[in-house]
């Protein structure tokens, strides 16, 4: 072989890394990544923000209440649509810390005027109707409870007999050792005919009912009638 003639094929020299350019590489990567990851996050705030101002009720935000708010809050109870914080916080209508189907409902009962308002004030919707009169709903201390005049008939010696039911269920963990009801009415009370399933005790215009032990999430019955003037209203009721 012709050494004059033959072609030199120069070696490639291998390059060495640059470590100083691989740094900088890396930290562009992370700044970048650092940005999309905020970019992200006010994206979502920000969408989130935009439902703080809606009413209670405006679920989707559109400034009305109305049938799809009620179809919404349905949608997000069956997982078929995700809402962010605000939007749950606004569907909450009766306040009661629990999104459920009773808050679809009172938006489909506010849109036809069926209730007056939301949130909804059960005792507001309660004296605009006039029940208001004959029953309530109170919570006290681990108690709910709630008073009912149930019956009503005239005496025809100008007074009226009413029975009232009375129910107290314990909403603590633990079991109540005794309970006690205080139940206000806007008359005086003339006498109390007779009680059941509880002790009872009359004042002027009250009577104080008690019970013994209720369990944990149980609730009791009790009852009593009593004679008035015709015309009678609760005024209050607080349980212990």
């Amino acid at each position: 072989m012709d050494p004059v003639n033959t072609p030199v094929v120069k070696k490639r020299k291998k390059k060495k890394l640059n470590t100083k350019k691989i740094i900088i590489i890396l930290l562009s990567l992370a700044v970048l990544f650092s940005a999309l990851a905020v970019i992200i996050h006010f994206t979502t705030r920000v969408t989130n923000e935009s439902y703080a101002n809606c009413a209670v009720g405006d679920v989707n935000g559109d400034g009305k209440i109305d049938p799809a708010d009620a179809t919404l809050v349905i949608k997000y109870l069956v997982n078929q649509e995700n809402l962010f914080s605000n939007q749950i916080k606004n569907s909450d209508v009766n306040l009661d810390g629990d999104v459920n189907s009773l808050d679809a409902l009172l938006i489909l009962r506010y849109s036809i005027g069926d209730i007056s308002s939301i949130p909804y004030d059960e005792e507001k919707e309660m004296l605009l109707n006039g029940s208001y009169r004959s029953k309530r709903t109170v919570k006290g201390g681990s108690f709910t409870s709630t008073v009912q005049i149930v019956n009503e008939w005239d005496n025809n010696d100008g007074t009226h007999s009413y029975q009232v039911n009375l129910t107290v269920r314990n909403d603590s963990d633990t079991d109540s050792d005794s309970w006690k009801a205080d139940v206000a009415f806007d008359k005086e009370i003339i006498s109390l005919t007779k009680s059941w399933d509880c002790n009872s005790f009359v004042e002027e215009q009250s009577i104080t009912l008690g019970g013994e032990e209720i369990a944990a999430g149980e609730t009791a019955t009790c009852g009593f009638i009593f004679t008035a003037e015709d015309n009678i209203a609760l005024t209050n009721l607080t349980v212990r």
